[in-house]
């Protein structure tokens, strides 16, 4: 013992000895001084080794159950500022003014027919019946208060980000697992999938589709496969792209377990089968979209040229959401280096990383990590081909349409970053959880200044084109916005420049408000006819029959009224025009049939359904006539 102390002893002076004969002659309290620091230094490097391995492992020791409730508090951290935001955009139509949805005992309706309500039925090319019975079933509970529909949305996508927690922690170790899918939970590109309630289906797709593959990992069952099935449908049921989550569960078991294949073809038969039948009696199984963007009216040929910006896009604004939009309608219409070559090297650039990083997981890694790495390299491209404008879209560009891939882009870096070797040079793992720290810190707060362009419709329409100037869209809502506010004159140079950028039914009928407003109604009946050459709607038929009704003297009148009925026989406003025009023609009879019915299909004033009920008269003047018109 003795000796062991004094080898030690000997040991010290000699580091002493050595310390000292690299210090200047200096004063005691200055060679104090250094040593202080020296050892401080040295201290404070091993202290930080020492955190950082520390809180490895306290990420890696945490229960499920206290993962669970970080994902459920920075969720509502993160998207809190959304809670009072009101209805916009698709909203409107597929809500507020829905009214199929707003009645709980339609749910077998929603799902033979399509999603938008024209005034008389679901119409539309899109079949996303679960959507719409989600709507209803939050409809019947909160009626028009948003925050209740915002709360569900941010519990929905917090719990599918938990549960991608899990399914991540099958392939990476689970501090690394937490920290990606709390970048996936926080991501701006992902924030329009929970701000926006027309992206509940989003929200559905992602949290049904992760809980199918979580539960095919985890269970081997014959019970849990019929699980698997049921969720995968329900996944179709929310949105078509559902099917991604349906090709990679059969991709999962091609690679990690063969043998299980047969089981999900048996029990997924139904299912596909059953979703087939719905939608070819719903809405037809291969349907085009509505032709709602520049890109659609593209040869097939011009569209692919757009494809190599596209894929640049996405990848640029998954590392730097700056800039963000609800929509993007650029196109690539002819063959330019700034266009077309350099984003397509760019893209190539991006295949040859994830190249570069796979074989340091082929090289270092488990023959299972490589299997992952491929895995996850399918998930990440059959997300993106999709969207590359193959088949034309309803917009060149969407944030939300990169939540699948962003998966799997996660993934792959979660499998690759810590195996990472240049030559004697390896990533530290503390380096890597500073990186991934630091992230989601400054993605939460983008998507939480994000949230507050949601505000209202004109708010998030003025900032979307202020980013995306040629969003004819945004335009419109701008518009809308103008006419509700009685700017009418500003209201028709927005819809103006939006049909100049794309015209279509919505700015058609804005501009037709416009000049119906200005008294210019000429021009209103020109701008509403001209909307109804693009499409159909309730609304644009109840605003020309204001203007028609103030010539009720006019067999025309009479004629266009019988004409939208014949559309919408349900639509109150029409069914109450027609009285109107009845009642000022002297027949009494027919004028109370249809007051009648359109009391039971809407808001009649009390005071005309009165009179004309009770034959009494009665003089008023709508805003389009010359002359009051009078009930006899």
């Amino acid at each position: 013992m003795v000796d062991a102390l004094a080898s030690g002893a000997s040991v010290l002076r000699d580091v002493e000895v050595r310390v000292f004969s690299r210090v200047p002659q200096q004063s005691p309290g200055h060679l104090v001084g250094f040593l202080l620091r020296m050892n401080h230094r040295g201290y404070m490097a091993k202290s930080k080794n020492t955190i950082f391995k520390g809180l490895l492992k306290t990420l890696d020791t945490l229960s499920s159950k206290r993962v669970a409730l970080i994902f459920a508090a920075i969720g509502f951290i993160t998207f809190i500022v959304c809670l009072n935001n009101p209805f916009q955009g698709d909203d409107i139509t597929q809500i507020v003014e829905n009214l199929p949805v707003h009645f709980i005992q339609n749910i077998g309706y929603f799902f033979t027919s399509s999603t938008f309500y024209n005034g008389q039925n679901l119409v539309g090319t899109y079949y996303r019946p679960l959507m719409t019975t989600a709507f209803s079933i939050l409809y019947t509970l909160f009626q028009t208060s948003t925050a209740g529909y915002h709360i569900f949305q941010i519990a929905l996508f917090s719990s599918g980000a938990f549960v991608l927690f899990l399914v991540l922690k099958r392939f990476v170790r689970q501090w690394l697992a937490l920290l990606l899918a709390l970048i996936f939970l926080v991501h701006p590109m992902n924030s329009q999938i929970v701000f926006s309630i027309a992206c509940l289906q989003d929200t559905l797709m992602f949290f049904f589709g992760i809980l199918a593959l979580y539960v095919l990992i985890t269970r081997t069952s014959w019970r849990s496969m019929i699980v698997v099935a049921v969720l995968l449908l329900l996944t179709l049921f929310c949105k078509e792209s559902g099917l991604a989550y349906v090709v990679m569960s059969f991709a999962y078991l091609g690679f990690f377990d063969r043998k299980r294949i047969w089981k999900l073809i048996v029990v997924m038969a139904g299912p596909v089968v059953l979703y087939l039948t719905l939608k070819a009696l719903a809405v037809g199984l291969l349907v085009g979209n509505a032709n709602g963007a520049p890109i659609d009216h593209l040869s097939f040929g011009v569209r692919l040229l757009t494809s190599p910006s596209i894929v640049q896009f996405y990848f640029g604004k998954f590392v730097f959401p700056l800039s963000l939009s609800t929509c993007w309608y650029w196109t690539e219409q002819h063959f330019s280096t700034l266009g077309v070559l350099i984003p397509f090297l760019v893209d190539l650039a991006i295949a040859a990383v994830f190249v570069w990083l796979g074989r340091f997981v082929k090289r270092y890694g488990k023959r299972k990590d490589l299997y992952a790495y491929i895995f996850f390299a399918c998930w990440t491209v059959l997300g993106i081909i999709p969207y590359l404008q193959i088949t034309p879209l309803d917009m060149t560009a969407c944030e939300t349409w990169f939540c699948f891939s962003m998966i799997g882009v996660l993934a792959m870096l979660g499998l690759s970053l810590p195996l990472v070797k240049i030559g004697r040079w390896k990533i530290n793992l503390s380096w890597v959880l500073i990186v991934l720290i630091i992230a989601v810190s400054a993605f939460a707060v983008r998507t939480i200044v994000r949230g507050t362009n949601y505000s209202s419709q004109y708010n998030i329409a003025v900032h979307d084109l202020a980013v995306s100037q040629n969003d004819y869209s945004a335009l419109n809502n701008i518009a809308q916005y103008m006419i509700d506010n009685q700017r009418y004159v500003e209201a028709k140079q927005y819809a103006q420049k939006s049909i100049a950028i794309f015209p279509g039914l919505g700015n058609y009928d804005n501009l037709g408000v416009a000049h119906q407003q200005m008294g210019d109604y000429k021009q209103a009946i020109d701008s509403y006819n001209t909307a109804l050459s693009y499409g159909s709607m309730d609304f644009v038929y109840e605003n020309l029959a204001q203007i028609y009704l103030a010539k009720w003297q006019d067999p025309t009148t009479e004629k266009f009224l019988q004409k939208a009925l014949t559309q919408y026989p349900q639509d109150y406003k029409l069914l109450t025009y027609m009285a109107i025009l009845k009642g000022a023609q002297g027949n009494n009879t027919s004028a109370q049939g249809y007051i009648t019915k359109a009391a039971q299909y809407g808001a009649v004033p009390q005071l005309l359904y009165d009179r004309i009920v009770q034959n009494q008269p009665l003089v008023f003047s709508i805003p389009t006539s010359i002359e009051p018109i009078i009930l006899k």
